[in-house]
């Protein structure tokens, strides 16, 4: 089953991830406990798109796409904003708390850690962040 929600860069969106998630679930009849980690993981990396992905610019596209296939839940997030490859940022716990000048380290060290595999790819012009679950 796939289940898909286009979002714009406003922060007021991630309402629309919440109920994206719980309606997605229920469909899907996913248990609590991996609805909780899917809407921390697309939070997550949402806020990080709105505040750090556009430089100003109004022309955002941003795109969840959730599959369920046999027991495996996969998270794509598509969006046009600047390059960002997560998998490239170091992240744990003290370096992110020492140093929170640093774009999405919290975010992506959650992400990281809830995750059972992510996966980056960077094509026409768009973020691609494939998330395992």
């Amino acid at each position: 089953m796939r289940k898909s929600i286009v979002l714009n860069k406003r922060i007021e969106d991630i309402e629309k991830i919440e109920r994206f998630v719980e309606t997605a679930g229920k469909e899907m009849e996913l248990e609590p406990e991996l609805l909780y980690k899917m809407n921390l993981i697309l939070e997550e990396a949402f806020t990080n798109i709105v505040f750090y992905g556009f430089d100003g610019r109004n022309d955002a596209d941003i795109k969840i796409n959730l599959n369920s296939d046999n027991g495996r839940i996969l998270l794509e997030i598509i969006d046009n904003g600047k390059a960002f490859n997560p998998l490239e940022v170091q992240a744990d716990a003290h370096s992110v708390l020492e140093d929170d000048t640093k774009i999405g380290g919290l975010g992506v060290l959650i992400i990281k850690k809830l995750s059972k595999e992510l996966k980056y790819k960077r094509i026409d012009e768009k973020n691609h962040l494939i998330i395992t679950l």
